[in-house]
């Protein structure tokens, strides 16, 4: 009974994330950045905000760049995501390890803007 278990939750965990959505609307919003103790600070980031759920952008390892969204704030965007499961906060080209967000992420594979 365990093993079936297993598998069933291994292949509902392979279908939730690292899939490409392709062709998904959402639209590109700004959030502030939380602390751990609640509080909301000065800083905001980007998310997108699809049917669903409200996703953090990746912006190190997407296709686009933060100026490039800034632009496009509160608009509607086509994309190609990927909507993945990992740190938030640590990039491959940053040397400085610290403590990271962990959860469901999305990078942006190609936009294009309403």
């Amino acid at each position: 009974m365990m093993k079936y278990f297993i598998v069933l939750f291994s292949l509902i965990s392979f279908s939730s994330f690292g899939q490409e959505k392709t062709g998904m609307h959402c639209q590109l919003i700004k959030k502030p950045f939380i602390l751990k103790n609640g509080k909301a600070t000065d800083r905001e980031e980007f998310y997108l905000r699809c049917s669903v759920a409200d996703y953090f952008i990746k912006i190190c390892e997407s296709s686009v760049a933060a100026e490039e969204l800034e632009k496009l704030v509160g608009k509607g965007l086509d994309a190609e995501i990927e909507i993945v499961n990992g740190s938030w906060d640590i990039c491959e080209d940053d040397p400085e390890q610290m403590q990271s967000r962990i959860g469901e992420y999305a990078i942006i594979k190609k936009m294009n803007r309403d």
